[in-house]
Parts: C-alpha cells; sequence; structure tokens
C-alpha cells in the first residue's frame, strides 16, 4: 500500500465495512492521509458523508459530530429511514425536521411521498403534496408525480392515475416520459383495459414521446399475461423491431415464458 493514496473512495469503502458506529466516526474525523507537509486537505465525497450520517443516526451518535443538522443532513437521514423499510422513523425525522425550522425541499419531500406510497399510504401521500405546494411553496417535481402515479396503479385507480398524469402535463416546468406511460400501460393491463393501451400509444406519439424498450415490454407482458394466444404480444415484438427499438433479454424471456405457460415449445 506504500506510496498509494488513500481517497474518498477508500474512505466510503472503508466506512462501509466498519461495524462500530463510534470507530467509523474516529476514521471519518481522521482518515488516513499522506504524512508529507505540502499535502492537500481530504477531499470528502458526498458518498462519505451519507455513509457517516446514517451510522450515526443509526446508533444515536449523530451529536456527537458537534455540527447543526441542514435539510441535506435530514434528506440522507429520511431516506436512509425509508430504504430500511422504517417508514415511522422516517416520519419522526421529518417532523423533526419542521420542528427545528428547517425547510423541507424538493428531495425531502419527494422521499417522503416515495415512502408513503411504498407502504401504500397513499392518503397521506398526497396530503404530503398538498402541504408542499400550500405551506411550503415548493413544486411537486417528476418524481412525486411518478410515484403517486405508481401507487395508484398498484391500487387498481388507473383513472386518478390519468388524471395526475394530465396535471402533470400541464405543467411547463414537467417533462412526460416514456416511463409514465408504461406505468400507466402496466395498469390498463392489470385492471382489463387492455383496449385503451393503443389509445396511450398514440397519445405519446402526439406528444413526441417515443416508446422505448420500457414501454413495449409492458405491452408483451400485458398480452402474455391476458391472453391464451400469445400472436399479440410477437405483433407488438414486430412492431418494436420495425421502430428501431431492441429487444432485450426481459423480452425475450417474457415471451419465452408465456409461450412454456401454454405449452407451445
Amino acid at each position: 500500500m506504500a506510496g498509494k493514496k488513500f481517497s474518498s473512495y477508500h474512505l466510503a469503502a472503508a466506512l462501509r465495512r466498519e461495524p462500530d458506529p463510534a470507530a467509523a466516526l474516529r476514521l471519518f474525523l481522521n482518515p488516513p492521509t499522506s504524512a508529507t507537509p505540502s499535502s492537500a486537505p481530504f477531499r470528502y465525497s458526498l458518498r462519505c458523508y451519507d455513509i457517516i450520517i446514517s451510522k450515526l443516526a443509526a446508533a444515536r451518535l449523530f451529536p456527537a459530530m458537534d455540527i447543526q443538522p441542514d435539510a441535506c443532513t435530514y434528506n440522507i437521514l429520511i431516506r436512509a429511514a425509508a430504504a430500511s423499510g422504517s417508514l415511522e422513523h422516517a416520519r419522526r425525522l421529518f417532523d423533526e425536521m419542521l420542528r427545528r425550522g428547517i425547510a423541507p425541499t424538493v428531495v425531502t419531500f419527494s422521499t417522503v411521498v416515495a415512502a408513503l406510497c411504498n407502504a401504500g399510504q397513499l392518503e397521506e401521500a398526497f396530503e404530503v403534496k398538498e402541504m408542499m405546494v400550500r405551506r411550503h411553496k415548493v413544486s411537486p417535481n417528476a418524481y412525486v408525480y411518478a410515484s403517486l402515479m405508481k401507487g395508484l396503479c398498484e391500487k387498481g385507480d388507473v383513472d386518478d392515475a390519468v388524471r395526475l398524469k394530465e396535471e402533470m402535463a400541464g405543467n411547463a416546468e414537467l417533462l412526460l416520459d416514456s416511463a409514465v406511460y408504461a406505468t400507466l400501460v402496466r395498469a390498463l393491463f392489470q385492471v382489463g383495459r387492455k383496449g385503451e393501451v393503443v389509445g396511450m400509444l398514440e397519445e405519446m406519439k402526439g406528444r413526441g414521446i417515443v416508446a422505448d424498450r420500457v414501454v413495449y415490454n409492458a405491452i408483451i407482458a400485458g398480452f402474455c399475461e391476458d391472453e391464451r394466444d400469445p400472436s399479440a404480444a410477437f405483433a407488438v415484438l414486430d412492431d418494436m423491431k420495425k421502430s428501431g427499438c431492441k429487444a432485450d433479454a426481459v423480452t425475450y424471456n417474457t415471451l419465452v415464458a408465456c409461450l412454456c405457460k401454454l405449452g407451445r415449445w
């Protein structure tokens, strides 16, 4: 290891491996550096801060850093709590943030909304969306809309998801993309409204949005799950090729699984 520079990449890896939060903090505060006087100050990466903040929060050692947390700090903590499945902890962190007078950012709200949607708490997720606009004057971003639409679609509430899509389309600062339509296409198949899929594709074209592999795979999967005859799915595969969109492993695995399920191999 002699002569090798200890970088922020190495520090992040070491912090991730260290099971003792106190030891991780000591390493963070005093990373190994070159002993030469001309050495530049150690440059911490955002990943290093992300890891140490998450470890200290989990061990309730956060005050040991002797710094005042800001919105960025809370965003990391809330994201870590949500990722670990602790929605209640994420809620408490959000409430604590407000009590401290720290203004939530669009990243804060998008993280909270996504966590609520993933937990099936759609009513509360929509309340947070309203709060961010009315109380905090923060406009929802595409990630907020995508999380809400996905949550609605998973509950089979396609009409409300479509209304959200139109609300999003009416905002010049937000960009509708193929991922939004892929979510809606999957939902239409799930609720037995496959006849509306073609109209959804035409709408995409009218808005200048190119159907990509994700959209085509969603349609192929829908036909494979919906029909005993996979001919419709193979017709979509032909259209996919003609449009210049290359099929991938997901495409072919879906079709092969469909044929096997029907006993056609």
